[in-house]
């Protein structure tokens, strides 16, 4: 019996010695990135996925949606302050304090909400092309109210 149990400590410091030698990667908390990632079938799936949705987003979606979105930054930029302006062309007159206030509230807001008022005026031009509404051409080339470079103005 003593033996027995001389032999199974003696088993147990070995493996206790081993483990000491060899720490187990198990016991580190896992880092950002490390780790086995995504199988190859997995990221094959996922970019089909995703090629599948920008792919149906573009065919759902006309022409103006898409440069709405992508011009919009730059377009509510200009369009924002200016669609203020033109809404409350007296009160400018009369009290020239307003352009800072409106050049420093309101370009900031449309380069933030831009892409969206953006692609929601390319959207509905792109209805409105459709039912045979607006073409593009005035869509596109001109800066009056049915136009893709104003996504501030609402012009139904």
């Amino acid at each position: 019996m003593r033996r027995m149990k001389k032999a199974s400590l003696a088993r147990f410091a070995e493996r206790e010695a081993r483990r000491e030698d060899h720490p187990r990667e198990t016991s580190k908390p896992a880092r950002f990135g490390e780790g086995r990632g995504i199988s190859g079938m997995k990221r094959l799936s996922l970019a089909l996925a995703l090629g599948f949705l920008i792919g149906g987003t573009m065919n759902l979606t006309g022409c103006a949606a898409l440069t709405g979105l992508v011009t919009g930054a730059f377009t509510g930029a200009v369009d924002a302050p200016a669609e203020v302006y033109r809404h409350h062309r007296g009160d400018f007159t009369r009290n020239p304090i307003y352009w800072p206030f409106n050049v420093l509230f309101f370009v900031p807001l449309g380069i933030a909400a831009g892409p969206i008022a953006g692609f929601g005026k390319g959207l509905a031009l792109d209805m409105e092309w459709l039912i045979d509404r607006t073409p593009y051409d005035r869509a596109f080339g001109t800066y009056k109210e049915p136009s893709v470079w104003r996504p501030y103005t609402i012009h139904w």
